[in-house]
């Protein structure tokens, strides 16, 4: 929730700014931010002396999300440097060959894969990347559910670190990050956990020598 009344915050300061001024918003959004147009631009170009102000053709945003995926990866893989242990790095590097394709990953970590790896990702934007297309990855992968679970995990952090330098933007406030959509994969135990009964209790006592702890029963 914290997060959610950050982001609204600085979505309306972002529609504050005069470059922007020139945007078509929509009215379902102002209603819902309680946005009114700023009294500065009400007076169809008019400052508080009545002069003219000298228009400029409104600033248009870039697309959210437009950044290049090899842009992407180089951002990801500077952070993985310093974050995690050489092992761990270079376990990152084989998931994101496997996804993005050994040629690209290998020319922006300077690094050589022993297998070359066409990639399942074709597109070019951090934008294109969703959690379906992730998980269409990962069914058609003949791993176990363990190996899946460190891909999730790679590509969940794969988007913090992106949204924490401003390079990505949730596009659903709800799930922020779209790797948090995919299943856990995590192992299922068949194992059933079960308790003795009062009489089991008793009967592995005196199989011991004797009352050596007090039963619920004991203590009423």
């Amino acid at each position: 929730m914290a997060a959610l009344m950050r982001r609204r915050i600085e979505l309306e300061l972002e529609l504050r700014r005069p470059e922007l001024a020139g945007l078509t918003i929509p009215a379902a959004l102002l209603a819902e931010l309680e946005l009114a147009v700023p009294a500065a631009f009400e007076a169809a170009g008019q400052n508080s002396d009545g002069a003219g102000l000298a228009q400029t053709a409104p600033v248009a945003p870039p697309p959210a999300n437009s950044l290049k995926v090899a842009d992407a990866i180089a951002c990801y893989y500077r952070h993985c440097q310093e974050e995690n242990s050489a092992g761990w790095l270079k376990n990152k590097v084989s998931y994101l060959r496997a996804f993005f394709g050994s040629a690209l990953v290998d020319s922006i970590t300077g690094l050589k894969g022993k297998k070359k790896t066409r990639g399942h990702f074709k597109g070019e934007s951090v934008g294109e990347i969703s959690g379906v297309a992730i998980r269409d990855f990962l069914d058609g992968k003949e791993v176990g559910k363990k190996t899946k679970r460190h891909y999730r995990e790679m590509f969940h952090d794969f988007f913090a670190v992106l949204t924490r330098y401003g390079l990505y933007v949730p596009t659903n406030m709800i799930s922020p990050n779209p790797v948090a959509a995919l299943p856990s994969y995590l192992e299922k135990s068949g194992a059933r956990i079960t308790f003795l009964s009062a009489a089991q209790i008793v009967e592995q006592q005196e199989a011991w020598g004797g009352p050596r702890f007090r039963t619920s029963r004991s203590l009423n």
